[in-house]
């Protein structure tokens, strides 16, 4: 009887954990370069991609898989200079220039909470350096006063645009002042690395 009540807490449990997924339809990309569509979900705070097919299914990290798709969305497996070393980390592709890449991780900052950081990052073409540009922070706010500073935004190097648009970067930053553009803000970066990738040849 002890047996078969732990077995139906355990089905139970599981239950409630599958149902709690959020699945759409999605591909991940396999190391041996196969794809496969089925069902998707991606856990921010674990950094876990888990999937299910007819002939496919399980739970996948940045060590196990390429990529994968979502959401109109593409993440990579790329290999991040953290504390303890090189070590592969999902990044979503915000944007594809023809010498450097923009892209983002978003992180939940607890699993019960929505608060969340989103850091903006430039990947070098040449070498695959990654180096972090911008760190977004959007916090849960539950009273209207503090709606003002719901959205913080920190440079994190100021440094690097000009690092990577050498020559160019008085040009755009003369572009980015006459059109009053930011840095700071997604949106208008874009804008204004669109502008820069138009001077490269």
């Amino acid at each position: 009887m002890r047996h078969i009540l732990a077995l139906t807490l355990l089905l139970t449990v599981s239950q409630s954990i599958a149902q709690s997924i959020n699945w759409t339809h999605g591909k991940i990309m396999l190391n041996d370069g196969t794809e496969a569509e089925g069902k998707l979900a991606y856990n921010e705070l674990t950094g876990i991609v888990s999937f299910e097919s007819e002939k496919n299914s399980g739970s996948y990290n940045a060590r196990t898989i390429i990529g994968f798709e979502y959401l109109n969305k593409h993440f990579y497996s790329i290999p991040y200079a953290a504390s303890t070393g090189l070590v592969k980390q999902f990044f979503e592709v915000v944007r594809e220039y023809k010498d450097f890449v923009v892209i983002s991780k978003t992180n939940a900052l607890t699993a019960s909470s929505t608060s969340e950081i989103t850091t903006l990052y430039f990947m070098h073409a040449a070498d695959l350096t990654v180096k972090p540009f911008l760190e977004v922070l959007d916090r849960e706010v539950k009273w209207k006063i503090f709606d003002a500073n719901k959205t913080q935004v920190r440079v994190l190097d100021s440094t690097l645009p000009k690092k990577i648009m050498g020559d160019n970067f008085e040009k755009v930053k003369a572009f980015a002042r006459e059109r009053k553009l930011v840095w700071h803000v997604k949106d208008s970066l874009i804008s204004i690395l669109d502008y820069y990738d138009s001077l490269v040849n």
